[in-house]
C-alpha cells in the first residue's frame, strides 16, 4: 500500500519521499517519545552497517518527560474507560433489581 498526500503544486508525493524530505532537512523522529528535532539535537542508535537506524533525543531529560507523560495520558485514559463501563454496568443492575 503506497500512501501519497498532495504538494502544494498538487502532484502526489509518496510517503517515503515525503520522509526522504523530511530527512534531508535534517529533522529525525524520537523512537521514544516520537518528537521530530533537527539531527544536532537527535543521537543515533546504530551506525552505518545497520539497516534501521533509530534515533533519541541528547536531552534524555525532556524525552524522558514527553514520553511518560504520553504514557500516563493514555493510561489515564484507559482507566477513565473502564470507569465509566463500571459505573454504566453498576446503574443498568441497579435498574434491573
Amino acid at each position: 500500500m503506497t500512501m501519497t498526500s498532495a504538494t502544494p503544486a498538487g502532484e502526489e508525493l509518496e510517503y517515503g519521499s515525503r520522509l526522504a524530505a523530511r530527512r534531508s532537512v535534517g529533522l529525525q523522529e524520537c523512537a521514544l517519545c516520537g518528537v521530530q528535532l533537527p539531527r544536532a539535537s537527535m543521537v543515533p542508535d546504530g551506525g552505518p552497517a545497520c539497516p534501521d537506524v533509530r534515533w533519541y533525543c541528547a536531552d534524555m531529560s525532556s524525552c524522558t518527560r514527553r514520553w511518560t507523560a504520553r504514557r500516563r495520558a493514555a493510561m489515564d485514559a484507559a482507566l477513565a474507560a473502564a470507569a465509566a463501563e463500571r459505573d454504566a454496568d453498576g446503574s443498568a443492575r441497579a435498574a434491573a433489581s
